[in-house]
């Protein structure tokens, strides 16, 4: 009995690390999406303040 059970929990192991390595992926993933999309509010934060300068500049 105890030969059978060590192979099954090699394997919930194996499938954990996958979804583990999944998680991780997809995690990274959403960061990039973040950043890249803070980028782009960021350039349109900075050119709102660049006209506002402009109009005070006038």
């Amino acid at each position: 009995h105890g030969d059978k059970k060590g192979p099954l929990v090699v394997e919930e192991k194996s499938q954990s690390n996958e979804t583990g390595v999944d998680s991780i992926t997809n995690a990274l993933e959403a960061l990039t999406i973040n950043k890249i999309s803070q980028k782009a509010s960021n350039v349109t934060k900075m050119d709102k303040i660049e006209s506002d300068i402009k109009e005070l500049v006038k």
